[in-house]
């Protein structure tokens, strides 16, 4: 009888990968050929990827991606299989600001026969949540009383709202501390607004604050064999 073997593909079951690796530690900023070039990857043309359980891949940064891939860095022809069994992250967005990228992956040549990606999410891709509305001031006199009618006059002096709750990646959002009571003379002091609470993961920050930030973007340059959980526009 004739025994069919299925061609190499990411739809069909796979050989062992040329070049296999782990990252069992959570780590920031990733690179993926720079990463796996710095751990023995020579250009091999079968590639698998793990980020494990427990483990978190994410950005220090809003300007950049927890993890990018950049298809043009790899030889022609190869193939490159993502399993996330952790969390890759965004930057939680400063006050008002936006969350950063989860995952950001730049085409290769134009022409067909570039690297390729498939990614098996098992955990979850996560965007930066958009950070918290800043809270709102408040004034007061900056005078004196006459010791009789506790009348004020004078300048008036603004007491800043507190700041808004940073987003979500890597830590959990937060809310911002109200601001601190000023002092205005002999009438006292006056307090700022609570900052909003920072954006959850791939969420807005509360109170009109920061947008979310993407779980994906260069979408079209990835092939799914299992979405999993994604938080944040997929772009």
């Amino acid at each position: 009888m004739l025994k069919l073997t299925p061609l190499a593909g990411f739809g069909a079951s796979r050989r062992p990968a040329d070049f296999e690796l782990t990252i069992g530690a959570s780590t920031a900023d990733v690179d993926l050929h720079g990463h796996l070039a710095a751990r023995g990857y020579r250009n091999e043309p079968e590639v698998a990827v793990t980020v494990a359980a427990g483990v978190q891949v994410y950005s220090t940064t809003t300007a950049k991606a927890g993890l990018t891939v950049d298809l043009a860095d790899f030889p022609r022809g190869c193939r490159i299989v993502l399993t996330v069994l952790g969390e890759i992250c965004g930057r939680g967005g400063a006050s008002g600001a936006a969350g950063g990228r989860a995952l950001e992956v730049a085409a290769g040549p134009g022409n067909n026969g570039g690297a390729a990606l498939a990614i098996d999410n098992r955990g979850e891709i996560n965007g930066g949540g958009g950070g918290g509305r800043r809270g709102g001031g408040d004034s007061c006199s900056n005078g004196s009383h006459d010791g009789k009618s506790y009348s004020c006059s004078g300048s008036t002096t603004y007491c800043a709202g507190g700041a808004g709750g940073t987003g979500y990646g890597p830590n959990a959002a937060t809310r911002g501390a109200s601001g601190q009571s000023g002092s205005c003379g002999g009438c006292g002091g006056c307090r700022g607004g609570s900052g909003r609470n920072g954006g959850g993961k791939g969420q807005a920050g509360g109170g009109n604050g920061g947008a979310a930030g993407a779980a994906v973007t260069g979408n079209a340059n990835i092939e799914w064999t299992n979405e999993g959980v994604r938080n944040g526009p997929v772009r």
